[in-house]
């Protein structure tokens, strides 16, 4: 899914790539979730619940996950962070009990 966001503060008009809430559904499916190359933002609450939700791979793109953005997704277990990662914003990753791996990088 590609979703297009541009930001009018900015200096560039390059459009910024985000997972909005409600870019996918969750689904019985669902449960390895690979975040396209490009996707600059998780956006807060995108997912939000997802119970079906065990793994996550963000790509080397990704700058910011939201507030909110996985929590109460009571069955991720494994979340795969590549570096580029600058920001981790407030209960990201809140009421995820079964959450066990985490790969974080430096960055």
């Amino acid at each position: 899914m590609d979703f297009k966001f541009i930001d009018p503060g900015a200096a560039s008009e390059e459009p910024m790539k985000v997972v909005f809430s409600g870019s996918y559904e969750d689904t019985p499916d669902i449960k390895e979730l690979y975040i396209e190359e490009g996707i600059e933002e998780i956006a807060e609450n995108a997912f939000r619940n997802f119970e079906n939700l065990e793994i996550v791979h963000f790509p080397k793109s990704l700058r910011q996950i939201s507030a909110c953005a996985f929590a109460g997704c009571k069955n991720l277990k494994s979340v795969d962070m590549n570096f580029g990662l600058s920001e981790i914003l407030d209960e990201a990753f809140s009421s995820c009990p079964s959450l066990s791996s985490l790969t974080i990088p430096d960055s």
